[in-house]
């Protein structure tokens, strides 16, 4: 069998000549006649690999009736985030880390300490005539929490204040655990200066029980203490300019109890706590100008930046231009039936000490069974492990989001977005993904597992393989073994480049594809005979079905398309200068159909164009394809059809289709004794 025909037919090659495309008027006057492949839409006359509405693939469509390109556009960029010139944003944060004690948050390019802590012993605390004054320092045994006669531990005032009370802490360590039972606003120095120290004896440094609704605290430091703030059954705590840091466990968790719950945390630094940074099991929670890092394991297993979890009740969560950073096994982990995240930068997460497993940067799940939304706008995920943003059983909205250089764990993958069914529920994740970039990622830059997905206007790049892995696929849909679902996924106004190994791969699933742009897939030496744009192909016993539509398929290694084992509808494509496979300069098809023993393959191509390609045009192995109001020229063979697992090839002429190369004429399959390109190993 004759794998290639690159050295057999290269001189043929050099001799042939490709006209101008395109068709010039007889006459300023006289239209343009919309000769196949060419479509009218409307009034208009469209080429393959132009959208309906006029636009390129790879571009959407704005009201104004201008083609915005894939990716990030400049006015989705969050607040204290840049447009990088490309298809992305960028935070503005300083080059290097902030030492312990200082933050910055994204808008900041220089670190700074989490409150300036202004002149004199009560330095710009709101004070007023009713404060109640403590002072570590106070030497006197008459204290009476006046200014003059400040209590010396914090506890004292808050037994003395009444409800409502501004409580003024002054510099010291107030070794103590402080439980506030009333409203009440503790309100110290600055963080540098005035430190509560807990001791243990009680679950935390500082407690708010659930009469203590409403209560605040401003500009302290918490640290020691079983846990550095507990929050119980206490809605409406504000948290402001605090510094968590250095305690044995848990830097601020918030437990539910019998009632609602929940705080506002804003301009806060935690660091050096264990287990969790903010833990919250239900509850109504904000997170805003917060950062939150070097949270350490425990129990040599994990460290979690932000985890939250729902037990009856509502619990939502909103974290907004925050960042997380340097956790183990999640930077950010929600299971709550609401959540937000904007302006979030989750990186350098680590797996779990213990198992070597996840290092995820954002992970969002539904555990209940009940209904889960969560959205992610205008965020960045860098650095992480095994995935960026992990979307679980839940439905999920992703807009102007950037995931990149995800790092394989152990146990491979490196995803930048992974989209899946949950295992614990068995329901399926729905989740729609617009105007993001996927970028220098492990394995796959998207993959979504036994689940539903809206992609639109996004950009995957760079997709290496893991260890001991073939692909590196741009963009993955398929079927969930674990699940027993298939995937199901609509694709637009996308551009997949200069991934490895397959651009866009589908396999036991369902996918709609319009204006979709796929080029530059690069083979690899683990992966020689790979490279193609696109990749359907079956599931044993699961069916696999693509439509797709006005795309553009160019400069890919080994083949365009490999339709294997599956259905496949193609309409307005444009497939074109496809190369050999770099590593042995074999193959090099436009588009390949191939049928496997008792899988059979089907195809439907029509308003297409079939250019340039290095071996066949279209190559039918053993299966069943229609052609019509297509072009297929200058290819070296332009239709090739070969037996295949004991089934004949088939080809349907349905019409107005052309082939060969200027002039253009009757198209007419041969056989040469091509092999059919090898099955791709799931991502």
């Amino acid at each position: 069998m004759v794998r290639g025909l690159r050295g057999l037919l290269l001189a043929s090659v050099a001799s042939l000549g490709c006209g101008d495309e395109g068709v010039e008027a007889e006459s300023p006057t006289q239209p343009l006649p919309c000769l196949p492949p060419n479509r009218v839409v409307g009034e208009r006359c469209l080429e393959p690999g132009v959208q309906d509405d006029g636009c390129p693939a790879g571009t959407l469509a704005l009201e104004n009736g201008s083609c915005r390109p894939a990716g990030i556009p400049p006015e989705l960029c969050a607040d204290g985030f840049v447009h990088d010139g490309d298809a992305g944003c960028e935070p503005i944060l300083p080059a290097e880390p902030c030492p312990a004690g200082e933050l910055a948050v994204p808008g900041e390019r220089a670190c700074h300490a989490v409150m300036p802590c202004g002149a004199g012993a009560w330095g710009d605390i709101p004070i007023d005539g009713t404060s109640v004054y403590v002072d570590a320092g106070y030497p006197g045994a008459d204290s009476d929490g006046s200014m003059a006669k400040p209590w010396t531990s914090i506890s004292n005032a808050v037994a003395a204040a009444p409800p409502g009370a501004l409580i003024a802490i002054a510099a010291g360590s107030y070794a103590e655990d402080v439980v506030i039972a009333k409203p009440l606003r503790l309100w110290g120095i600055c963080p540098e200066r005035a430190t509560l120290l807990g001791t243990d004896a009680v679950s935390a440094a500082l407690i708010f029980e659930p009469e203590a609704s409403g209560s605040e605290v401003h500009g302290i430091a918490v640290s020691d203490g079983a846990f550095g703030i507990h929050v119980v059954g206490a809605p409406g705590v504000v948290l402001d300019q605090i510094w968590v840091h250095d305690s044995p466990g848990r830097g601020i968790h918030v437990a539910g109890g019998a009632g609602p719950t929940g705080f506002t945390l804003r301009r806060s630094l935690i660091e050096h706590t264990i287990g969790f940074g903010i833990s919250a099991i239900g509850g109504v929670l904000t997170i805003e100008d917060v950062v939150v890092r070097n949270t350490l394991p425990e129990a040599n297993s994990f460290g979690r930046g932000l985890s939250f979890s729902h037990e009856g009740g509502s619990s939502a969560v909103l974290v907004r231009r925050s960042v997380i950073e340097k956790q183990y096994e999640f930077g950010i982990f929600v299971a709550m039936q609401e959540a937000e995240l904007e302006g979030v930068v989750a990186r350098d997460t680590l797996p779990d000490v213990g198992t070597g497993v996840f290092g995820r940067g954002i992970q969002l799940q539904c555990s209940t069974g009940d209904t889960c939304t969560s959205t992610v706008r205008s965020s960045l995920a860098e650095r992480n492990h095994e995935v960026g943003l992990f979307v679980s059983g839940t439905d999920a909205a992703i807009e102007g989001v950037v995931a990149r250089q995800t790092i394989a764990s152990p146990n491979a993958g490196g995803w930048g977005l992974g989209v899946q069914s949950s295992m614990v529920t068995g329901l399926p994740a729905r989740v729609r993904v617009q105007d993001s970039l996927f970028d220098q990622n492990r394995q796959a830059g998207l993959l979504i597992v036994g689940s539903e997905a809206t992609i639109e206007g996004v950009v995957v790049r760079g997709t290496e393989p893991s260890t001991g892995v073939v692909t590196g696929s741009g963009i993955g849909i398929q079927y969930s073994p674990s699940t027993g679902l298939r995937a199901s996924a609509v694709v637009r106004g996308s551009v997949i480049e200069e991934n490895t190994a397959t651009g866009f791969f589908v396999s036991g699933s369902d996918a709609t594809v319009d204006g979709l742009l796929v080029r530059h897939t690069q083979s690899k030496p683990s992966a020689p005979f790979f490279g193609r744009g696109v990749n359907f192909q079956f599931y044993p016993d699961v069916p696999t079905a693509v439509s797709m539509r006005c795309s553009v398929i160019e400069n890919n290694p080994e083949a365009g398309f490999v339709i294997m084992g599956a259905d496949a509808t193609i309409d307005a494509v444009l497939v074109r200068a496809t190369t050999p496979s770099a590593q042995d300069d074999l193959f090099g098809d436009g588009m390949s159909f191939v049928s496997l023993l008792d899988i059979p393959t089907s195809g439907r191509v029509t308003n297409s164009r079939v250019d340039r390609n290095a071996r066949a045009g279209i190559a039918n192995f053993g299966a069943r394809v229609a052609i019509g109001t297509s072009s297929v020229a200058c290819n070296v063979i332009d239709l090739v059809g070969e037996a295949s697992a004991g089934l004949p090839f088939v080809y349907e002429d349905l019409g107005g289709t052309t082939c060969g190369c200027e002039p253009l004429g009757s198209c007419a399959a041969r056989s040469v004794g091509l092999s059919p390109p090898e099955q791709v190993p799931t991502p």
